[in-house]
């Protein structure tokens, strides 16, 4: 149903972007049905975001531990794809406040042409300890439920 593909390097690298696009574009066109996610991180995003939007993928994954101002730059410009919002630090033990998480969430749902966006960690936890890891999937239960209780 989903081909989810982890992209790390591309943002150190971004003389590679076109490397970059063959391959989702050569990806999209054998896809099949299966939705395609590109999920991004260990970098900044905004630098590629409109380049980003253009791929042909269903899913944008984006790490948002790198540039404070990214949720404000998505809302001024929108999103045409269901993001991956990976307002979780992924790399570091301190837990989220779930109502600050909330607030970002809801600034951006709104500029989200897509039917659904995705609340993620801004990358693999597994640089974590693991009672730090299942403590983040705790915290986005509870940021998920602040979202909810906010509507």
């Amino acid at each position: 149903e989903i081909i989810q593909l982890d992209e790390p390097a591309i943002l150190k690298h971004p003389l590679d972007f076109s490397i970059l696009q063959r391959a989702i574009e050569f990806l999209a066109r054998h896809r099949g049905r299966a939705r395609l996610a590109l999920y991004l991180y260990f970098g900044d995003p905004a630098p590629f975001y409109d380049r980003l939007q253009r791929l042909p993928i269903d899913v944008l994954g984006l790490d948002f531990t790198y540039n404070p101002k990214l949720v404000q730059r998505i809302v001024m410009s929108g999103s045409a794809k269901a993001l991956g919002l990976g307002l979780v630090d992924g790399r570091n033990t301190k837990l989220e406040d779930p109502a600050e998480v909330a607030r970002q969430i809801d600034r951006l749902l709104p500029r989200v042409q897509a039917d659904v966006c995705y609340l993620n960690p801004s990358c693999g936890l597994e640089y974590l300890p693991r009672d730090r890891a299942f403590a983040k999937f705790e915290r986005m239960a509870a940021i998920r439920a602040a979202v909810k209780g906010a509507k």
